[in-house]
């Protein structure tokens, strides 16, 4: 049995060194066996480490279950009954529309919400076309989707582009552009003009206008999601009664304000109340501020 010489501790076959003092040992009469340790090694297991990966992992495999029995089962009664698949084909492209925008992310570690958006409406138009080609056999009213769902994605591209592609292609440039080929395409598939520039176009400018405007405040000083709120209420509140307007003139040749003062007596309170609140907490800040509080 070997023992420290400053202090004194017992010393086991293995230790190369006082476990207490720290002062090395040396004892050329006795074998050293370093393969053992006072304390066994901790080792974090896998599933600790990576629990976040692997609830996402698990929650996308759960999803992807789900809508696959969604689809499957659906379509195994319309095989049994009718011995082809008829109806089980809408809930197949709904349920894949449906992974697509709710299962997909979780199979990403790292994603953006524009990327998202832009998968999400992919998915969107290509179920509309399915849907179109299933239930007429042509390619007709989707295309106005298709077009108006790439209108969109122009327009939330232009705020979410990179700096380096602003240089090459100016944002202002890039709506207009898309605007103008956008109408050239509806009065290319329209057989009477005249609703071009009475009904097409005038929803057009609005909506191009309301975009831009909301566009430039956005990137200018506004800040905070009650901003934001309070915008995007204002928008929904100058396009339906601009859509409300031409509409009616369109169907029954005279502007009346009819269905949009439905939608203006539920959204003007809620601007008001969403003002008030901004406005408070600047108050209530400014007075914090000033009576040291």
């Amino acid at each position: 049995m070997s023992y420290c010489v400053e202090c004194g501790v017992e010393l086991a076959k293995y230790h190369n060194k006082c476990p207490l003092c720290g002062t090395p040992v040396f004892n050329p009469n006795r074998s050293m066996d370093f393969s053992k340790n006072d304390y066994p090694v901790f080792k974090k297991h896998h599933s600790i480490v990576n629990r976040r990966k692997v609830a996402r992992r698990l929650t996308a495999f759960i999803l992807t279950m789900c809508f696959l029995m969604t689809a499957l089962i659906p379509a195994i009664i319309d095989l049994h009954a009718n011995s082809t698949i008829t109806w089980s084909v809408y809930s197949l492209l709904s349920s894949l529309l449906l992974w697509t925008a709710i299962a997909l992310p979780f199979f990403k570690k790292h994603t953006t919400f524009f990327k998202e958006f832009s998968i999400d409406l992919t998915a969107t138009g290509i179920f509309c076309i399915a849907l179109n080609i299933i239930t007429t056999g042509q390619f007709s009213w989707v295309r106005y989707v298709v077009a108006s769902m790439i209108l969109v994605w122009v327009l939330m591209s232009g705020i979410f582009i990179k700096r380096h592609i602003r240089r090459f292609i100016p944002v202002v440039l890039l709506y207009i552009l898309t605007a103008v080929g956008y109408f050239v395409l509806l009065g290319s598939w329209i057989v009477d003009t005249s609703v071009i520039f009475t009904l097409v176009l005038p929803l057009e400018i609005i909506l191009v206008i309301v975009f831009l405007v909301s566009f430039f405040i956005i990137k200018s000083k506004l800040h905070g999601a009650l901003n934001y709120i309070i915008l995007f209420l204002i928008d929904i509140l100058v396009v339906s009664v601009g859509f409300n307007l031409i509409l009616s003139k369109f169907i029954n040749g005279s502007y009346a304000f009819t269905w949009s003062f439905i939608v203006s007596l539920a959204v003007v309170p809620m601007i008001i109340a969403a003002i008030v609140i901004h406005k408070r907490q600047k108050i209530q800040g400014v007075l914090s501020k000033k009576l040291h509080r």
